[in-house]
């Protein structure tokens, strides 16, 4: 008898049956006292993988790392046949969507060394690298298109176009 009773509980049971006896119901446990609110995380960086394809094989990666305060730093790395672009950059991108700032160091494809920089503050704008050297007084938005090999700069470009055109703003 005592085998039949347990498997018609269990049964009872799964199916939701009530007990006679109905629980007590059950308080949720007071929050841990809390002395004052921890601070906010930092944001995180975002950060883009691209596989670099040159006649449908692999040739090279670029690594796009965007920094909680706005700064852009890009790895471009190809090599095909025994050469091609390596390229280090730092860049810090103006409100309208231009270039403020870049430094850039690697070497072209083959091999030529590239040490290049760009500043703009207010409306003077300064460059410098092994195939160019100036400065300039601006007004308005420009955007600024460095020799070494960068091809985020093109993506920055459109945007910046772009948004000029909706805002009716920019270069």
């Amino acid at each position: 008898m005592r085998k039949s009773v347990l498997p018609v509980l269990w049964l009872a049971a799964a199916c939701g049956a009530e007990s006679p006896h109905p629980a007590a119901p059950v308080a949720p446990p007071p929050p841990p006292p809390q002395a004052s609110l921890p601070a906010p995380a930092p944001a995180e960086a975002k950060t883009s993988k691209r596989v670099v394809i040159t006649l449908s094989r692999k040739s090279g990666t670029s690594v796009t790392i965007v920094a909680p305060d706005g700064t852009v730093t890009v790895t471009l790395d190809v090599l095909e046949n025994g050469r091609g672009p390596h390229t280090d950059a730092t860049v810090r991108l103006a409100p309208d969507g231009t270039i403020a700032s870049l430094d850039a160091r690697g070497h072209h494809t083959m091999g030529t060394p590239v040490a290049g920089t760009f500043a703009r503050d207010g409306a003077r704008a300064r460059w410098k690298s092994h195939e160019e050297d100036g400065s300039r007084e601006m007004k308005g938005s420009a955007f600024f298109v460095p020799v070494c090999d960068l091809p985020d700069t093109l993506g920055w470009l459109a945007k910046a176009l772009l948004d000029a055109a909706e805002t009716g703003v920019g270069p």
